[in-house]
């Protein structure tokens, strides 16, 4: 099974209305996210940025285990960005990427004390992006898959009779993403190879009003930095045509969401 049907099999299984699952609680929503990813040639200078704004869902599930708080939770987010690179000649090259990102994981949470709690979790990681091409440049599609891992704290930062307002900050570290590159019209042969591992942080604020207690507003800021993969091998018909490597790039994102308790 793959990662994404395991985590898509276990959410569905909690979401399944059982006597054994009561203490399940739901909440959704919906939210933007704010994309930015830069790529970085060997000396530092800047190879590509892509940004933009992705509308998206998300779904959580919650349940007591004990002292301990199991939630599994699934993020989805697509749209158009804009793509400001540059040619193997090094032109410049401005297009738009169709851009796919979710996240599916389960984390583990224990209260250090009233208002503080740890937290740890693991993530799958899906990001798809579909470079356009245009005026006799052909585009082409990439896929990243990759593990990660999450530890820190959440805490009450602000406790008014208007509502509670939690931070959480989180270290993030990402297995190697393992990347797929398709050219258009199949200008080389599907190439398969994987990056190196990452490194980054998480924080994120909530806001419970005391008037919409099953209401929740988050704000979260994520960054990862990946550094530039090996050379791959690039196929054309299955002979060699020259190498193909994945550059150092750097992911951010801002999101905003409402989400609500049922």
């Amino acid at each position: 099974m793959s990662p994404k049907s395991f985590f898509s099999a276990f959410f569905l299984a909690a979401l399944l209305p059982s006597a054994a699952q009561a203490q399940w609680q739901f909440s959704g929503g919906f939210g933007l996210r704010h994309v930015q990813t830069a790529e970085y040639a060997p000396g530092g200078a800047k190879l590509v940025t892509e940004r933009g704004w992705l509308p998206g869902v998300q779904l959580r599930a919650e349940r007591p285990i004990g002292d301990w708080l199991l939630a599994l939770h699934g993020l989805l987010h697509g749209g158009d960005i804009d793509y400001d690179g540059r040619l193997q000649n090094g032109a410049p090259f401005r297009t738009e990427t169709d851009t796919r990102q979710s996240r599916l994981g389960v984390e583990l949470s224990h209260a250090l004390n009233p208002s503080l709690q740890f937290v740890a979790g693991l993530e799958w990681d899906y990001w798809n992006r579909r470079i356009r091409g245009h005026s006799g440049v052909l585009g082409l599609s990439e896929r990243y898959t990759s593990w990660r891992l999450l530890g820190g704290v959440d805490f009450d930062a602000l406790r008014t009779n208007g509502g509670v307002l939690r931070a959480r900050t989180m270290l993030v570290a990402s297995s190697p993403e393992k990347l797929r590159v398709r050219f258009d019209n199949d200008l080389f042969d599907e190439t398969r190879f994987s990056t190196k591992a990452g490194i980054g942080m998480r924080i994120g604020f909530t806001f419970v009003p005391s008037a919409a207690p099953a209401m929740t507003l988050g704000l979260e800021f994520d960054w990862l930095r990946v550094p530039r993969s090996g050379d791959a091998l690039l196929r054309q018909g299955g002979s060699a045509a020259g190498s193909l490597a994945q550059p150092e790039h750097v992911r951010r994102g801002v999101d905003v969401y409402v989400r609500y308790r049922f």
